[in-house]
């Protein structure tokens, strides 16, 4: 059910217009009997003019005519039209592309040809200059310096992380080293090492000949579970442990990082940082890129090459002469026409002010989105919602982004049923995210459920032919007396995440009616529909983890540590 509202503009004109319950079906008067409800209890005019108080820096400053802000004009043209009455809190998963991007590239398409670039025909020409001016924009946009950097185009970030493990060079006395919690592509990125060496070493090894041996540290900017964020700072941390027999090297991996906050290279030499462009875009997908220092490229080891990253072959020397720069590692011809893409993405980018301007507004939209949720209650004042990730922190300002990542807990404090919830927001028309997020390590650590837990709860559902996604784990803990109990989590969660065109707290015109904004429609539909509800959950046998013996683990650590990402 979509939630409505009734401006106090309307009121007075609505006023002796309402219809009688007779005239109505029941679902109809239910949804009658809401609008009544929030007219009385929520006056959006004033509620948002207190919250553009609080953040002046929302919405990209005043629109043209001075009323409302810049966002309201550009989401009318831009997003509405396929939106609709639909609500978009997904922006960790992806952006929301302009129309005017889909627009200004079939426009191009259809007033100029473009090739293949490997060739000097007219078509190819114009293509090559038109991958390489994206190249060098991107560049500027990241603060990396030519002169120390190289853009390889890649499918996507998990493409960046991939090429990464299998070029880098891997040593007998080479380590891979990654935070406990980690993406499912991230925590594979080090099997090249034991693919290449099957050891490690501690630092100070050499890799024998006077050479330094490589190793290599992965982490997230932003997690992409709970939007938890990791300092720049480890960067120059972990840089500054190399020896002269011993270098660290850095992937700092900044997929969800980059749709709403600037980087600066120069400031935070990471020696690799990989990106997804439908993240910060929308639009196009299937293209990322990996930018790493110039020095690290030179030693990377290519294990294949095609089409256009060699000049020369020959086979029966088994010979090639790699092409020179960023292409030597662009296997096959590039999607030349998405990369061209993407300088409309940079438009849209430019429009609203740059990463600075769409930071502000973001995190306006985030803490806001945190405090209207963290302070929704049950009659009897107990908490809806359980939150993850670093939202009450301090320091929150630097280490939690604009996401919320949420569990439903009932008066009791047991947990709801995410995955009904889920198909609930879907029939809401809200698009929020539900499950592990391709991040079950930090699923394990924010529900309290140990790597042997999962693991273990894993492996026997699987033998039992139950497929994921799964929606419970029954646990045993000990009680305060002495002794234990069966407790039911989660394996999954909810999570809105906020982005460049997010909005939040007022009511927006939509086909003669008004409707509330995308933060202001979760809080009520969240309110209007699990206030007081009780848990009411089917378990399975296949739920249960049969305890271990304290002290005693699942599996090995050494397993664990393969796994990683649980």
């Amino acid at each position: 059910m979509l939630l409505r509202h009734i401006s106090r503009r309307q009121i007075a004109s609505n006023a002796g217009a309402e219809a009688s319950s007779s005239d109505l079906d029941p679902l109809e008067e239910e949804v009658h009997e809401l609008e009544r409800r929030q007219t009385v209890l929520y006056d959006v005019d004033a509620a948002k003019a207190k919250f553009l108080q609080r953040f002046p820096e929302y919405g990209y400053g005043r629109a043209a005519g001075g009323a409302g802000r810049r966002i309201d004009d550009l989401y009318a043209a831009e997003i509405a039209p396929r939106l609709g009455s639909e609500h978009y809190l997904d922006f960790t998963g992806s952006g929301l592309y302009f129309n005017s991007q889909i627009a200004g590239l079939a426009q191009e398409l259809g007033q100029t040809a473009y090739g293949n670039p490997h060739s000097v025909t007219p078509s190819s020409v114009r293509a090559s200059r038109e991958v390489e001016g994206v190249r060098k924009r991107l560049m500027a946009l990241f603060g990396a310096d030519p002169a120390e950097y190289e853009l390889v185009f890649t499918r996507s970030a998990t493409g960046a992380l991939q090429l990464i493990g299998e070029m880098f060079p891997w040593s007998g006395a080479s380590q891979y080293a990654i935070p406990a919690q980690q993406p499912q592509e991230r925590a594979g990125g080090g099997d090249g090492a034991a693919n290449g060496s099957g050891g490690t070493a501690a630092n100070g090894s050499s890799n024998g000949g006077g050479q330094p041996a490589f190793s290599l540290f992965a982490y997230p900017a932003y997690d992409n579970f709970s939007g938890k964020m990791n300092p720049a700072e480890w960067v120059k941390a972990v840089q500054a442990k190399s020896t002269p027999g011993h270098q660290w090297k850095v992937i700092w991996d900044t997929a969800a990082y980059a749709p709403c906050h600037p980087i600066n290279l120069a400031e935070v030499p990471a020696d690799f940082i990989c990106l997804s462009f439908y993240k910060l875009f929308g639009y196009p997908t299937g293209v990322g890129a990996l930018i790493m220092r110039r020095d690290m490229a030179a030693r990377m080891r290519k294990v294949f090459w095609g089409g256009g990253s060699a000049n020369f072959t020959v086979s029966s020397l088994d010979w090639s002469l790699l092409s020179t720069g960023p292409e030597r590692f662009e296997d096959g011809t590039l999607p030349f026409i998405e990369i061209m893409a993407l300088k409309y993405g940079l438009r849209v980018f430019d429009t609203l002010g740059g990463p600075a301007a769409i930071e502000a507004h973001v995190e306006s939209v985030g803490r806001y989105l945190y405090e209207q949720a963290s302070q929704l209650r049950h009659s009897n004042g107990t908490p809806l919602l359980e939150i993850y990730g670093n939202h009450a922190r301090p320091d929150s300002a630097k280490r939690q982004g604009s996401t919320l990542t949420f569990s439903l807990l009932d008066p009791s404090g047991q947990y709801l049923s995410w995955r009904a919830a889920a198909h609930a927001m879907m029939d809401a028309g809200l698009h929020v995210r539900s499950g592990g997020m391709c991040n079950p390590g930090e699923l394990c650590s924010s529900t309290g459920m140990s790597e042997g837990e999962m693991m273990k709860l894993v492996e026997q559902k699987m033998r039992g032919g139950v497929p994921p996604p799964w929606e419970w784990a029954l646990v045993t803990r000990p009680t305060p007396g002495g002794g234990t109990e069966q407790r039911r989590l989660p394996m999954g969660a909810l999570r809105a995440s906020c982005g460049h065109m997010s909005r939040c707290v007022g009511a927006s015109p939509l086909a003669g009616c008004t409707r509330f904004e995308d933060v202001a429609a979760l809080i009520h539909f969240l309110s209007a529909t699990y206030t007081d509800a009780v848990a009411k959950v089917v378990t399975a046998p296949e739920d249960v983890v049969e305890p271990q013996p304290p002290g005693v683990d699942a599996f090995s650590a050494d397993v664990v540590r393969g796994m990683a990402s649980c």
